[in-house]
């Protein structure tokens, strides 16, 4: 169910080692640090250098808004889970979603408030999960099977991985730029050199 974007092809956090009590508390923080991730000025719109061939990495601001996203739809699906018995859950695409979006164009502003409401608004859902419902269960659209737990596991670390990337991102822009200076000093310290050598 949680997806993630091209670029991402390893989550680099685990879950598995939270709590079923700090689920919700953990989704909350996550969301208090995209607060600190949108608000660097023009980085949050500019999308990192990336190596990869045929790649595009997102902007701090397009991460923000697909993690807000995935947080409203995450509600209809725990809601889904929760009240349905051996429920199929329905399909996000979120390639088409960030397009019809506009992620890139959005107030960053706007979207860590929104962003914060809709993970405030599934996190109220984990901290209700008790007993039994934990292991209540289902099909994704694919076929492979879920449980409640699994899904909000899964959540939590696609939403961490998009805060990781995010300052990865913003890191890559830092040293991009240094090596931009450090090349433009250079062209300019070789410009004199070659001028008093002649």
């Amino acid at each position: 169910m949680v997806d993630r974007t091209p670029d991402d092809n390893d989550e680099t956090w685990d879950a598995s080692a939270v709590g079923r009590d700090e689920l919700g508390p953990q989704l909350r923080a996550n969301a208090a640090a995209w607060r600190s991730l949108l608000k660097r000025g023009d980085l949050v719109t500019q999308r990192p250098p990336t190596a990869a061939a045929g790649s595009t990495a997102w902007s701090a601001l397009e991460r923000g808004c697909q993690v807000r996203d995935v947080h409203a739809h995450m509600a209809k699906q725990l809601k889904t889970a929760l009240s349905k018995k051996n429920p199929t859950l329905s399909d996000w695409d979120r390639d088409k979603a960030a397009a019809k979006g506009k992620y890139g164009e959005q107030d960053p502003a706007k979207v860590a408030y929104d962003l914060a409401r809709n993970a405030g608004k599934v996190a109220d859902m984990v901290d209700r999960v008790n007993g039994d419902q934990w292991d209540r269960s289902g099909l994704r659209s694919t076929g492979r099977g879920f449980t409640v737990e699994s899904l909000v596991r899964e959540l939590l670390a696609a939403v961490v991985h998009q805060a990781q990337a995010a300052e990865e991102g913003y890191r890559a822009l830092t040293v991009d730029d240094d090596a931009d200076d450090d090349a433009e000093d250079g062209a300019g310290e070789g410009g004199d050199g070659g001028a008093a050598g002649a």
